[in-house]
């Protein structure tokens, strides 16, 4: 994926290395589970724009060298259901500065590290290995805050959320450099009903998820998630 990266874009810079599983659990390992990594790379020469790396792995029909690419604004206009965007494109769009999008640095802990971590946390991924993605604390937190179509994600909801979502929700490694290379390891979500909840579609999912470092593998932060659908507009 980087060669493909080098053959596209001008110094390119991996900032966010993300693995998606097709419901695995941990004990199946790579070797058994249908999955497909994203890369994302950025160059000091645009700060517009960035290249995205797709490749699919064991997904039958698809051989193993087969790569998408794909250039994308880093501050893309929002829509969402088909709606016009709240943006209208424009034909330069704006930038993003690299402080929320620093290049990974330091990144050791790779997959058979992480695949034992997965497995020796068994109460964090008991319904399997959603995703994990290797990336910076500083595009971690910028992740967080950017709105979803037709969904949004709350972090350590507390006992009496209420289905409303603000500002001050969704907001991990606050205390950590921007700078820190960490990988998030997310449990596949379980439907759940959230009770008293005002919104029209109830139904959410519940994991769990856990951070680590990915130069030591050390824990920095572990907590639970609701993923939820939020109807049309």
């Amino acid at each position: 994926m980087a060669q493909v990266a080098k053959g596209v874009m001008n110094d390119p810079h991996l900032f966010s290395f993300k693995v998606t599983f097709d419901y695995s659990s941990p004990q199946r390992g790579p070797d058994n589970s249908e999955f497909a990594m994203f890369a994302d790379y950025e160059s000091p020469c645009d700060q517009v724009h960035y290249l995205s790396v797709l490749r699919w792995r064991n997904l039958q029909n698809y051989p193993e060298d087969l790569a998408h690419i794909g250039e994308a604004p880093f501050l893309p206009p929002y829509s969402c259901w088909g709606n016009p965007p709240a943006v209208l494109p424009v034909e330069n769009p704006d930038p993003e500065p690299e402080s929320k999008h620093p290049p990974i640095d330091g990144w050791t802990v790779d997959l058979p590290q992480i695949l034992s971590i997965a497995k020796s946390r068994d109460a964090l991924f008991a319904n399997g290995l959603d995703r994990w993605t290797i990336t910076t604390a500083a595009r971690l937190r910028e992740n967080d805050s950017r709105p979803q179509c037709g969904s949004f994600t709350v972090f350590n909801p507390p006992d009496s959320w209420n289905g409303a979502v603000t500002s001050s929700m969704s907001k991990r490694l606050l205390n950590g450099p921007g700078q820190q290379a960490v990988i998030e390891l997310v449990e596949h979500a379980l439907d759940t009903t959230q009770p008293g909840s005002s919104m029209k579609n109830k139904n959410c999912g519940k994991g769990h998820y856990l951070i680590i470092d990915a130069g030591s593998g050390a824990d920095l932060e572990s907590g639970t998630y609701l993923y939820c659908l939020t109807p049309p507009a």
